[in-house]
């Protein structure tokens, strides 16, 4: 057989997965491809302690990312550049193959009501704000390693980890979006990256949703900079009777081009004691029917009512004071954290330097900056 490395793998000419994805080596032919580099002879963390690797018995070659692998007794690989032996867990991490997937999770927030449900309630249409409510919602991309299986379960917990409000697993109402990036993006050299930026400012404008930027914690008062957080209503719950899942499900299927897009949901099994199970990604178990996002009205989107997602009386009364206000987009009325940090900052600033009674003789048409200038040095 004609024999070539590259990476992590060794290929061989003609020796294909479909006899097998484990393959039995002998030693021999092991330390052969190796070039004599005994796993025993290279040291690694083991078990929270740097240690041999020790003696091996069984070798294999294993397919996993395109390639095969020479492992040994399924803890260890050959690092065909590096000439090596290393931990197996390894070559599912820094040496994997990966992909970068857009992810849009979202979790029920029944006790919010924004403008759409207002002007809903105002029109006399008391079922349309009924099945209005909204999501709080979080979108970004991330690299994932590919998994042989093509799932993507561990973006679960990554998502989860962002936000105690982000709680989506064997949540009925919650789930995730999980996509590439359209075909229109991949002209950029992050394709994903690009897409999200794309995505967010398409959100703000589009005309199934309505938008209300938010914070980790779903705060309706300031929002993340980033514009990662946020709340989603459909845009015309007075016209059409869908919720705030199919509007998004319409805005994302015209973002991606994908007609056949659909949210998936994570679930685990219950486990013992205070554990549970793997989580999973598993397909939609709502009624999901045709939807367009333009056009004639999307039919209606079955969904079970949140069981979480609690939204406190504070953010409540924030969010109907922005349904007064008229603007059409409650997005113009908010500033992000930093903007407000930065604007509070200005103002205790003003503040104490007519207190300190700074701004005098020579400092008088200063300006606010001088003046702050000079209360630093002083207070130096």
């Amino acid at each position: 057989l004609t024999v070539d490395t590259c990476g992590v793998h060794v290929h061989f000419a003609g020796l294909s997965p479909r006899i097998g994805r484990t393959i039995p080596v002998s030693t021999a032919v092991a330390l052969h491809l190796a070039g004599g580099v005994a796993p025993g002879s290279c040291v690694a963390l083991q078990s929270g302690r740097l240690a041999a690797l020790g003696a091996c018995g069984d070798y294999q070659l294993q397919w996993a990312s395109g390639g095969w692998m020479l492992t040994v007794d399924s803890r260890a690989f050959f690092n065909f550049a590096l000439r090596r032996w290393q931990p197996l867990s390894m070559a599912r991490g820094p040496y994997a193959t990966v992909s970068e997937l857009l992810y849009v999770a979202f979790v029920p927030a029944p006790g919010l009501h924004g403008r759409a449900v207002s002007e809903a309630t105002a029109a006399g249409k008391g079922s349309a704000a009924a099945t209005a409510g909204a999501l709080f919602v979080k979108l970004g991309y991330r690299d994932m390693a590919e998994e042989d299986e093509g799932d993507h379960d561990a973006i679960i917990g990554y998502v989860e980890k962002k936000s105690d409000r982000l709680r989506i697993t064997n949540v009925r109402g919650a789930g995730l979006f999980v996509f590439r990036a359209p075909q229109s993006h991949q002209v950029f050299a992050r394709p994903c990256r690009a897409a999200e930026a794309s995505l967010k400012t398409e959100l703000l404008h589009s005309n199934d949703v309505l938008v209300t930027p938010s914070g980790h914690c779903g705060e309706i008062c300031a929002f993340s900079a980033s514009l990662e957080y946020m709340f989603v209503e459909d845009s015309r719950p007075q016209d059409r009777q869908v919720g705030p899942l199919a509007a998004l499900t319409s805005a994302l299927r015209t973002f991606t081009g994908d007609p056949e897009l659909l949210p998936l949901e994570a679930r685990a099994s219950a486990g013992g004691g205070v554990r549970r199970g793997r989580k999973q990604l598993r397909p939609w178990r709502g009624l999901l029917g045709p939807l367009a996002s333009a056009g004639p009205a999307p039919t209606a989107l079955a969904t079970a009512a949140g069981e979480r997602a609690e939204v406190t009386a504070a953010a409540d009364a924030s969010t109907h004071a922005f349904a007064g206000t008229g603007s059409a987009r409650p997005a113009a009325a908010l500033r992000s954290r930093a903007k407000r940090a930065k604007l509070g900052a200005a103002t205790d600033g003003r503040a104490g330097t007519a207190g300190g009674g700074v701004v005098s003789g020579r400092l008088g048409g200063a300006g606010p900056r001088r003046a702050q200038m000079a209360l630093l040095r002083r207070s130096v």
